[in-house]
């Protein structure tokens, strides 16, 4: 089908990056999302004082501005047009997207998404490189218009959907210590959760460019050591694995099958996985039976199902939840901990 997008307003939405790309979540659910949304409904008097010290964060201010009938094109960096949306709803504020993929996004409104038949591809940068602005180049409105597109079907009604109960640390440490772990263990693992923070927040506030091996050193196995890994098991960058932990004692052996790969990120970048990194590690690496991906604080977990790895659970150490927010089958802090754990 052909769109025609010439008469109204046209906005143009950012959808992450190569390491956090929203653009799945949106087509699924039939939405655009900006943030930061924690400070909460830019509407409401209660947050107005945070947005007037902070205009910058305000984009709830500026996504509300887009009213049913704009058209809204979904871009991939500044060259790539990955879908084309009718806005059918005003704004809202909804804390489902409280955590999508570490970001809090909960600032929306819905859309009626059309995905080109054939990719969009511009020979330049044409695409302004903002999270979200209006469009008004004559050159992507008419291309846009040239092409072919069906409707996207959204795989559920985020409306459906039931914020995940929040965990504290008291709730944490007596389910490890329910699920067999020892009381001291369970304390320690608490502890240092909440040490990770702390030093955490200091990077935040002091030095936002630390390193991934930094990153790596004073925040991943400080974590996997209170987990109830020695030393002994853990490697660090084995061949190109960032940390690798074995079944036994690494013995010098460069081709043992590492058990679990955990890959590191910096604090800015999303915890995305790849199918083909998945089928790499298949082939290279039998013996591997999770994966992970961290930043430090945020964790994503994939298991072994037959030939794929697939995501099972997920820990953000700032936002405890029982399970994934748009996701129930996949589970949340607790079993995160005890799926990364040589203690149960």
């Amino acid at each position: 089908m052909k769109l025609s997008i010439t008469k109204q307003k046209i906005w143009q939405i950012g959808s992450g990056d190569s390491s956090r790309d929203y653009s799945q979540i949106f087509l699924d659910f039939g939405v655009a999302l900006v943030g930061p949304g924690n400070p909460g409904d830019e509407r409401k008097s209660e947050t107005k004082l945070f947005y007037q010290e902070n205009p910058d964060k305000n984009w709830g201010a500026v996504i509300s501005r887009i009213k049913k009938g704009d058209w809204v094109i979904l871009r991939g960096g500044q060259k790539i047009v990955k879908a084309v949306g009718e806005a059918i709803s005003d704004y809202e504020f909804n804390e489902i997207f409280g955590d999508v993929d570490g970001w809090d996004l909960q600032h929306l409104i819905e859309v009626k998404w059309y995905m080109p038949e054939k990719e969009i591809v511009f020979e330049k940068s044409i695409l302004v490189r903002s999270t979200l602005t209006r469009c008004y180049d004559t050159t992507v409105i008419n291309r846009i218009n040239s092409e072919e597109f069906v409707m996207c079907r959204t795989i559920a009604n985020y409306k459906d959907f039931k914020v995940p109960k929040l965990i504290d640390f008291e709730e944490i440490s007596q389910s490890l210590i329910d699920f067999g772990l020892r009381i001291q263990d369970s304390e320690n693992i608490t502890q240092t959760i909440q040490r990770i923070k702390k030093l955490t927040m200091w990077y935040f506030e002091k030095d936002k460019n630390v390193l991934e091996h930094e990153i790596r050193t004073f925040l991943v196995i400080p974590l996997l050591i209170s987990l109830g890994w020695s030393e002994q098991k853990i490697k660090i960058e084995y061949h190109k694995i960032d940390i690798a932990i074995f079944n036994n004692s690494f013995t010098g052996d460069y081709k043992t099958s590492p058990l679990i790969i955990i890959e590191t990120k910096r604090f800015d970048d999303g915890l995305s996985f790849t199918s083909q990194q998945a089928l790499n590690y298949s082939k290279d690496y039998p013996n591997c039976k999770k994966i992970i991906t961290t930043n430090g604080y945020r964790y994503k977990i994939y298991e072994k199902q037959k030939d794929d790895f697939v995501e099972t659970a997920y820990l953000n150490m700032f936002n405890l939840r029982e399970h994934c927010y748009l996701n129930p089958n996949i589970e949340g802090a607790i079993f995160a901990l005890l799926k990364i754990s040589n203690l149960n």
